[in-house]
Formats: structure tokens, C-alpha cells, sequence
């Protein structure tokens, strides 16, 4: 059994934090006019937009984040195991980045403030505000990721 690489592991964990948070981004952007009415307690403009339950739509909003984590952990799993790395580091990392959900760690005030004010340098709207940030945070998770590879490949290549 190959020993655990922290380097990869480390790498890893951070690029999936991104691509959740950059992923949830793309969620809020697609709702940004439901967001916006939350946000400034418009109950008549919730009405016209035909929101039903706010509460259900928060926890669908929720749970699309543990969607999405599922999807992505799938798309990593898969691409290492297509080019045969070891999965071992990976595995360990979903576990630890699925640790963080139940503490609500993605739901974070100063976490979530700090990534708000990357899309509130281009603009003032939401929606288009929310997918600048979406794609610079998926962007940057996915680099980490490459990161992660080409760590493991160095390691691989120099442990046999």
C-alpha cells in the first residue's frame, strides 16, 4: 500500500471547496431574482415569481451544494482512475471535505463575504455578480485540482 502524500491531499481538498462554492455561485446566479427578493423582504415580488415555500427553497438551494459535491467527488474518481493514479488520497479527501458540510462550513459569513466581494468588483447585480465569482472560484478549484494530479503523477513516477 502507497503511503498518503498531505501535498496532494491538501491541494485537493481545497480544489473541491472552490468548485462547491463556485458551483453554489452558478445556483445563486440562476435564482438571482428569487435571491435579490429575499434579500430585500419583498413578499410581493415572491409572489409574482411564483415561489410556493421559501423555506423548501432554501433547503433545495442546501442540498444542490451536497448535489454538487457528489457530482464533482464522481468526475474526480473517474478522470483518476481513467489516467491510474492511486485513489487513496482522493478518497481521503472527500471524506474530510464531506466532514465540513455537516459544521456548515460552505454557509460561513466570512467565508461566503469574502467570495461576494470577488464578482462586487465587476459589477452591483447579483445575478451577473454571482457568476463572475462562480467562474473564478471553479476556475481556481479546478487549477488546484491540476495541481493535485500533477503532484500525484510526480510522486507516482518517483515512487516506483
Amino acid at each position: 500500500m502507497q503511503k498518503l502524500n498531505w501535498k496532494i491531499i491538501v491541494a485537493e481538498s481545497i480544489g473541491i471547496i472552490f468548485l462547491i462554492h463556485g458551483s453554489k455561485r452558478f445556483h445563486i446566479s440562476y435564482y438571482s431574482d428569487i435571491w435579490k427578493a429575499l434579500i430585500d423582504v419583498d413578499s410581493e415580488k415572491l409572489e409574482s415569481l411564483k415561489i410556493k415555500n421559501v423555506g423548501q427553497f432554501l433547503y433545495d438551494s442546501q442540498i444542490f451544494g451536497f448535489w454538487i459535491f457528489l457530482v464533482w467527488v464522481l468526475l474526480i474518481l473517474l478522470f483518476k482512475w481513467k489516467i491510474k493514479l492511486p485513489l487513496a488520497d482522493t478518497i481521503l479527501t472527500l471524506i474530510l471535505v464531506f466532514l465540513l458540510f455537516p459544521i456548515g462550513f460552505f454557509n460561513i459569513d466570512f467565508i461566503t463575504g469574502l467570495f461576494n466581494s470577488i464578482g462586487a468588483l465587476f459589477t452591483n447585480d447579483i445575478g451577473f455578480s454571482f457568476l463572475i465569482s462562480g467562474l473564478i472560484l471553479t476556475l481556481i478549484g479546478l487549477g488546484l485540482l491540476w495541481v493535485g494530479i500533477k503532484i500525484n503523477k510526480n510522486y507516482t513516477q518517483h515512487s516506483i
